[in-house]
């Protein structure tokens, strides 16, 4: 049974959230003054006269174009970095290679996301790299066994030993992460 977890902070990122809420009321507001707008408008468009239909078609059209510009310009600022990541993450996947990092621009919001996904990627290809080591040095150490047991006479105890050891070794050098 999953535990559900009561929401006690809302404002976690405050800039962020603060600037995003603006943005958004911002835009109610446009919306409602170009409701305004055009509803003060409309008895002039029952006139005969072909200007302000035109006047009403273009104030409604450059109004729409202004916020569907503005929303595409703040949301940039989100969506862009999160391209950014996941573009990242599958180049980092594909070619397996831990020394990739996720680059952002200067004032582009989820820096801080970066910042810790470069750490964490950082900590991985630590730990892997002890671990590449540690292997090396275990089949370092079988080769030597198979390559010197027939030339050093060695017995089938001594090797089966040594194998032993070897192989609690290998046990203890695995990657000590929750899998599941």
């Amino acid at each position: 049974m999953q535990k559900t977890y009561k929401r006690t902070q809302y404002l976690i990122k405050p800039d962020l959230q603060t600037k995003y809420a603006f943005m958004f009321v911002l835009s109610i507001g446009v919306g409602i003054n170009l409701g305004v707008i055009l509803t003060l408008l409309s008895p002039m468009t029952q006139n005969a006269s072909w200007i302000y239909p035109a006047i009403y078609t273009t104030i409604a059209l450059v109004m729409i174009v202004l916020v569907a510009a503005i929303s595409i310009l703040f949301t940039h600022k989100i969506a862009g970095p999160i391209y950014k990541i996941e573009r990242s993450f599958r180049q980092i996947m594909d070619e397996k290679d831990l020394t990739l990092r996720v680059h952002l621009r200067t004032g582009d919001e989820l820096q801080e996301l970066a910042e810790e996904i470069n750490r964490l990627l950082d900590h991985v290809r630590n730990s892997v790299m002890i671990e590449q080591q540690k292997s090396e040095a275990l089949l370092a150490k079988l080769d030597y066994l198979i390559e010197h047991s027939v030339d050093q006479g060695l017995s089938t105890h001594d090797v089966q030993q040594q194998l032993l050891e070897l192989r609690e070794k290998v046990e203890n050098t695995a990657l000590k992460f929750k899998l599941s």
